[in-house]
């Protein structure tokens, strides 16, 4: 019986990690993104985390998280882009990244938090202290930190690099989603080496042949 809660208890932390990880992934190749909310985040204890694991070795409900656990990953993995779109699009967290980055500007420009960071400045305070409160306020906003809005910045300029695009030649599904893929990781380097371009270039003029 030990051996059985102990297994079935891992099964579910292991099942946990990679539907998260799938439903990323699906999430990114399509252009969502999931929006946080504005709320002040309550800070978990030791026996917060203590609990949550221990929830995952109770017989039976582990076993019935584990099901749905892979039904969700499943569907993730083999249904069509379409049928997954339409999902994502009724969950009111998840949004285009487009979107999701008008969103975030808005809040950065509510929020005024250049004028924060100058009030602490002529406070005297330190670049470390400085970093760790404005972390802090813009994360109480719902607002990621800059790792993630550089890759949201990216993936929204994709979507609405590649819609300009098709709204002059066209592309296949298929086409579209090769090069959402390049251009996120072109837009979030530094300076782009042009070989996205230069992919766009031939499969549009293949089509206007």
């Amino acid at each position: 019986m030990l051996e059985y809660i102990i297994g079935s208890g891992i099964a579910c932390i292991v099942l946990s990690k990679v539907t998260v990880g799938v439903v990323q992934s699906r999430m990114d190749s399509l252009g969502y993104v999931s929006v946080s909310e504005v709320k002040e985040k309550k800070k978990k204890t030791a026996k917060d985390y203590v609990l949550g694991f221990l929830s995952n070795f109770i017989p039976v409900i582990n076993n019935l998280a584990g099901l749905v656990l892979i039904g969700v990953s499943g569907y993730m993995v083999f249904a069509s882009d379409e049928n997954v779109s339409s999902l994502f699009d009724k969950v009111p967290s998840i949004k285009k990244a487009s979107e999701a980055k008008d969103i975030y500007d808005r809040r950065r420009k509510s929020n005024n938090f250049d004028a924060m960071e100058d009030a602490m400045k002529l406070d005297g305070a330190d670049s470390s202290t400085i970093n760790k409160e404005m972390s802090i306020a813009k994360s109480s906003c719902g607002i990621p930190d800059d790792k993630a809005m550089k890759k949201i910045s990216a993936m929204s300029d994709a979507e609405l690099w590649l819609l300009d695009i098709e709204m002059n030649v066209g592309l296949t599904d298929e086409e579209k989603k090769a090069l959402y893929k390049d251009y996120v990781k072109d837009f979030s380097k530094a300076k782009s080496n042009g070989a996205v371009i230069e992919k766009t270039l031939k499969m549009t003029s293949k089509i206007n042949r």
